[in-house]
C-alpha cells in the first residue's frame, strides 16, 4: 500500500504544479492540503474522495487550465493525472463512483481530442494500461 501512497503523492504533486502554474491557486490549495496530510496518521482521504476534488462546478477535476488552444500539453497532462489519481484511489480502496465516472469522462475526452488515428491508438493503449493496472472498467 505504501507504493500506492507514493503514487498518489506524485499525482497530487503534479496536479498542484499544473494548477499553480496556470493561476488556479484556490484549487491548488485544496490539492496541497490533501497532499500535506498523506504522511500524517490521518490522511485526508475523505476530502480527496469528496466534492472539492470530484464535485461539480468549482471542483479540481473540472478546471480548464488554459484558454482554448494554449498549453495543450499541460491540459493533457492534467487529464492523464486525473485518470491516474482515480485509479490510485481505487487501489487504496477509497475510490468512489464519482471519481471513476469523472476519470471515464476524462479518459474519453483525452482520447477523442487526438488528431490522427495513430495518436488515438497510442492514447487508447496508454489509458487502457492505466485502467487495467488499476482494475478499472469503463462506466
Amino acid at each position: 500500500m505504501n507504493g500506492q501512497v507514493e503514487a498518489l503523492e506524485r499525482d497530487l504533486s503534479r496536479l498542484s504544479e499544473l494548477l499553480h502554474k496556470h493561476g488556479h491557486g484556490g484549487k491548488a490549495t485544496v490539492v496541497d492540503q490533501i497532499l500535506a496530510s498523506l504522511h500524517t496518521p490521518t490522511p485526508d482521504y475523505k476530502r480527496l474522495a469528496g466534492i472539492d476534488v470530484w464535485g461539480g462546478s468549482g471542483a479540481v477535476w473540472e478546471v480548464c487550465l488554459t484558454p482554448a488552444g494554449a498549453g495543450k500539453e499541460d491540459e493533457r497532462a492534467f487529464g492523464q493525472t486525473i485518470i491516474q489519481t482515480a485509479a490510485t484511489m481505487d487501489h487504496l480502496k477509497i475510490g468512489t463512483e464519482r471519481s471513476r465516472s469523472i476519470a471515464g469522462l476524462s479518459k474519453n475526452g483525452w482520447i477523442k481530442e487526438s488528431s490522427s488515428p495513430a495518436d488515438v491508438s497510442t492514447r487508447r493503449k496508454t489509458v487502457d494500461n492505466v485502467w487495467s493496472a488499476a482494475g478499472l472498467q469503463e462506466v
